[in-house]
């Protein structure tokens, strides 16, 4: 069971590092290197060999444990009140209505999508914001028609945090905008600490 844990809590962060070793930028004559570390050349057969690796890790962890995830639970379905299986594996639908089990994969899978925009959309900010935005919307919407959890208060805390990430990437938004009057910023700057 602490295994299982141990996987599903580590599950964004290696993806985050995972997707960082796709990350290359193109540094003039010098050529591409990974982002995160500019001393790897990504021309190089070792980066070349651990970004293989990397693609591994990517397939069987980063996808592969909430498919896991989905697979298993829909498996056990039948069983989730059971009291074995809901010691061994309650911490991934306790609290959630019974038609939406599945809810927390669908959570690890919009992380797993923000960070993909983070880190593959790194080159232009603005794509950056307006993809996130596009996965925030989406679980807005998917969470309005769904509402997953038993408890009203969850669902409300659930929405808040969409809303305020939601303020907060339009906010960031507007920084990028040339010439912004400073109402403008201080209104921007208001929505996104007002919301968090």
């Amino acid at each position: 069971v602490a295994s299982i844990v141990v996987i599903f809590m580590t599950h964004s962060s290696v993806t985050l590092e995972v997707f960082n070793m796709f990350n290359c930028e193109e540094l003039g004559e010098a050529g591409r290197f990974l982002s995160v570390n500019l001393e790897i050349s990504c021309e190089d057969a070792l980066y070349k060999a651990w970004r293989r690796i990397a693609f591994v890790i990517l397939t069987s962890f980063c996808v592969g444990v909430p498919v896991y995830g989905i697979l298993l639970l829909t498996t056990i379905r039948r069983k989730l009140s059971n009291p074995a299986i809901v010691l061994k594996f309650g911490y991934l639908y306790v609290g959630l209505n019974h038609d939406t089990f599945f809810w927390e994969m669908l959570i690890m899978a919009r992380k797993l999508s923000l960070v993909a925009c983070a880190v593959f959309l790194r080159f232009d900010v603005e794509l950056q914001a307006y993809g996130a935005l596009w996965v925030i919307q989406a679980s807005v919407m998917s969470h309005l028609f769904m509402m997953p959890y038993h408890d009203p208060l969850c669902q409300n805390l659930e929405f808040g945090s969409l809303l305020a990430t939601t303020v907060t990437v339009m906010a960031s938004i507007m920084f990028y905008k040339p010439n912004l009057p400073l109402a403008a910023t201080i209104s921007a700057s208001a929505a996104a600490m007002g919301t968090n």
